[in-house]
């Protein structure tokens, strides 16, 4: 698990992070997990929807700059790591996906150096914004609705909040 995630992201490191045997076990458990997702979900990509990935720098109530990203899942790779770290079924999207009836977005957002998934977004063939949906289906919380709504105005997507 450790070697994988080091070929996979050049800095991953368990040092200075405060893991535990026990936090490790689980995300090696989610790891596996993620594998064999992805294998039955097979290894595909698609085009997905004419609508750039987007960056927007806010500041927080501390006057520190939180940099958001929205960014479009165009394979099935990301698509079930998403639904994997979401807690979410995002990964059953795939088909939907591949034939270009949907697409799906995840938005992200980094603080002081601390990149953290916040929401996933499906968009469907008529641009509208069909759910945004948190960790576990929690609904969007009040800066994120205000990031896709800033992202959906950019874009001419239709977001009823």
């Amino acid at each position: 698990f450790l070697e994988a995630k080091r070929l996979e992201e050049n800095k991953f490191t368990v040092m200075g992070f405060g893991y535990t045997l026990k936090s490790l076990l689980d995300k090696m458990r989610d790891w596996h997990y993620a594998l064999r997702r992805l294998k039955v979900l097979g290894s595909f990509s698609w085009d997905g929807f004419p609508i750039d990935d987007h960056v927007f720098e806010k500041l927080n109530e501390h006057k520190k700059v939180i940099t958001w990203r929205i960014h479009q899942i165009k394979n099935t790779k990301e698509l079930s790591a998403e639904g994997t770290a979401m807690h979410h079924c995002v990964f059953s999207y795939k088909d939907r996906c591949i034939k270009g009836t949907c697409s799906i977005w995840s938005l992200t957002s980094e603080d002081m150096g601390v990149s953290k998934r916040r929401v996933t977004i499906e968009v469907n063939d008529y641009g509208r914004i069909i759910q945004a949906r948190g960790f576990a289906n929690r609904s969007v919380k009040s800066d994120e609705r205000f990031i896709i709504s800033e992202w959906a105005k950019k874009n001419n997507l239709d977001y009823v909040n």
